[in-house]
């Protein structure tokens, strides 16, 4: 397997990773007319999900 000769990950906590993470998710993008890739994700659960909760 090839490594690449990115960033150095290791040097920072789980909890600063998952507030960069969340800073990334939650950042409204041009490419999704503005909105953040996290809306995307959950309007696109919630189509997933309609026909699931209509047969109940």
């Amino acid at each position: 397997m090839r490594h690449g000769t990115g960033t150095d990950l290791s040097i920072y906590s789980q909890d600063e990773l998952n507030q960069i993470a969340l800073s990334l998710n939650t950042r409204p993008r041009q490419r999704h007319d503005f909105r953040s890739p996290l809306q995307v994700y959950n309007e696109y659960l919630q189509l997933v999900e309609a026909p699931l909760s209509a047969k109940h």
